[in-house]
């Protein structure tokens, strides 16, 4: 596509450079939108902290049964020191848990606050990764809870800990 500039030259743009153009915005403009994704990406963190804040204790559980599995539930009990540390703890395991959740949504957040400043061809070839992240993304979470996932390590992992350090000590 070429353009007459005013000293009567023609300006070449490249293809697709006029999807650029005419979503260009001021810069008060590209703030108001940050905010707004800013805003919609802390919602779902929050609305994921509360739903994983108030199963943190089970969710705990869920983490800490391959090392229950492996030394007995006798010898693996968790001992608080400090007069807040279970807050805490189950606090972090919410945050973790919200970040881990909130994920997909906050990559889509991102990728539309991108997305009008991409060519055409950057945004179609950008597309197939949007729809595989969450899909592959939930997968993930599935195929954790199976046997070949990461319980099934985790429990490799501390067999051989715990073995190691009693062959130490």
């Amino acid at each position: 596509m070429s353009e007459a500039t005013g000293d009567g030259t023609e300006k070449t743009t490249p293809p697709g450079e006029s999807d650029i153009e005419s979503s260009k915005a001021p810069l008060m403009d590209h703030l108001v939108e940050l905010r707004r994704r800013l805003i919609f990406s802390l919602i779902a963190f929050f609305a994921m902290f509360a739903i994983c804040f108030t199963f943190a204790g089970s969710i705990f559980n869920l983490l800490l049964d391959p090392f229950v599995s492996v030394v007995g539930a006798e010898n693996a009990r968790a001992i608080y020191t400090g007069l807040l540390e279970k807050f805490w703890t189950e606090v972090k395991v919410g945050m973790f848990g919200a970040a881990f959740l909130s994920f997909p949504v906050v990559a889509i957040q991102v990728y539309k606050f991108v997305a009008p400043g991409l060519y055409r061809e950057e945004r179609n070839a950008f597309r197939p990764y949007l729809v595989a992240t969450p899909v592959l993304f939930f997968l993930g979470i599935v195929k954790s809870g199976m046997p070949s996932g990461h319980i099934w390590s985790l429990r490799q992992c501390y067999s051989f800990w715990v073995h190691a350090s009693s062959i130490l000590l």
